[in-house]
């Protein structure tokens, strides 16, 4: 293939190939508790995640923020969360600039 080539290739939504998945945490603009996994996420995961990986790592009264994916289930971020002294706010869209 020359250099400059547009390549695409069809695939089906991760049905077809191993999908690597990435997760972490960001306070200020350092990123903490970068991890990556070939699985699916989902809420068993992420909260696995959070509260072995990431809330270990989190300084007493930090605010984690979430978005409203279906697989941040509320109660259970809120428990992990209070077990490690921090709190959380869930919003409805998050948006970089």
């Amino acid at each position: 293939m020359k250099r400059g080539t547009v390549y695409v290739e069809k695939i089906r939504s991760g049905h077809c190939h191993e999908r690597v998945n990435v997760i972490g945490a960001l306070r200020g603009n350092q990123m903490i508790a970068l991890d990556s996994f070939v699985e699916i996420c989902n809420s068993e995961l992420l909260n696995t995640w959070l509260d072995t990986k990431a809330c270990p790592k989190f300084l007493v009264d930090d605010v984690i923020i979430m978005d409203n994916a279906p697989l941040h289930v509320k109660n259970e971020i809120v428990k992990i969360a209070k077990r490690h002294s921090c709190k959380v706010l869930f919003c409805r869209h998050i948006h970089r600039n």
